[in-house]
């Protein structure tokens, strides 16, 4: 696939691995919806990621290639045999050796050409493009199979729908950005900045299911709001209190005028660590 020669020396191949380090054993916490929303990558890591995926459009275009287990010269057999291995020492499955992953292979062929197995590989066909470099629209493909009916076909993708409310415009992929600012601005400031840089008169501001402001508030309760820093109205409001390596809370709005259908952009509203320009933009 990528071209590169292999061997079959296996005593050599023992000795690069005695120079492989042994990664140590790791502590995994434990990941929740709530978490991912709220991860953000800095702009070292962006940068790193730009980095690596440069190697794709460097090297070689990857060649298809097309499983032959009679061919011992392809490493085609080798490789699954020594996946098999690794999965079964992970999932404490009974390990088998070349020969029974051989015969394995020969049998289960059939049995791999199902819906599952076809839609991580047309996935995977839309992901080589993503990080092979920038690609117009028509370059991407819509999959749809029915093997029971044995059936496939291939579309361009439509362009994102795109909404308009006031002076706002944006897609199913865009998010409202407001940077936090230093100091941290208030809930009368975001709520004034909202309707000032896009016309946005917010009716109802949330976080998950959260009330953190609402329009139909007495005037006693939104006198005793409005003055808080936003990550200060979501402590007393929520009890909870961002994580210091949290850079963004995620909050949704609705707005004054808004027909039934819209669905406003996440607004993001950015914990910066240092001062920043008090503006906000979208951004996909």
């Amino acid at each position: 696939m990528h071209g590169l020669p292999g061997s079959q020396d296996q005593p050599a191949l023992r000795e690069m691995l005695k120079l492989l380090p042994l990664p140590g054993p790791q502590d995994l916490a434990p990941i929740f919806p709530s978490d991912l929303a709220s991860a953000k990558l800095g702009p070292e890591q962006v940068q790193r990621l730009h980095e690596a995926l440069k190697v794709w459009s460097v090297d070689a275009p990857l060649r298809p290639l097309k499983f032959e287990k009679d061919d011992d010269s392809n490493f085609h057999v080798d490789f699954v045999a020594a996946a098999a291995s690794l999965r079964a020492q992970n999932y404490g499955i009974p390990p088998a050796n070349r020969a029974q992953s051989k015969r394995i292979v020969g049998q289960i062929i059939p049995a791999i050409a199902t819906s599952t197995a076809a839609v991580a590989g047309l996935v995977g066909l839309e992901l080589y493009k993503v990080v092979g470099g920038p690609r117009p629209l028509s370059a991407f493909r819509h999959s749809y199979l029915h093997l029971a009916e044995n059936y496939f076909s291939r579309w361009v993708p439509c362009a994102p729908a795109i909404q308009k409310f006031n002076r706002l415009t944006w897609t199913c992929w865009d998010r409202l950005k407001v940077p936090a600012g230093q100091p941290e601005r208030t809930l009368k400031s975001l709520l004034d900045h909202l309707q000032e840089q896009h016309g946005l008169k917010v009716d109802m501001l949330l976080q998950g299911k959260a009330v953190l402001y609402s329009v139909r508030w007495s005037p006693e309760k939104q006198a005793q709001y409005l003055p808080l820093r936003v990550t200060e109205l979501v402590r007393q409001v929520t009890g909870q209190v961002p994580e210091p390596e949290q850079q963004v809370l995620v909050l949704e709005l609705s707005c004054e005028g808004e027909d039934e259908d819209t669905t406003f952009p996440p607004l993001h509203y950015e914990l910066c660590k240092e001062a920043a320009p008090l503006h906000s933009n979208i951004e996909p």
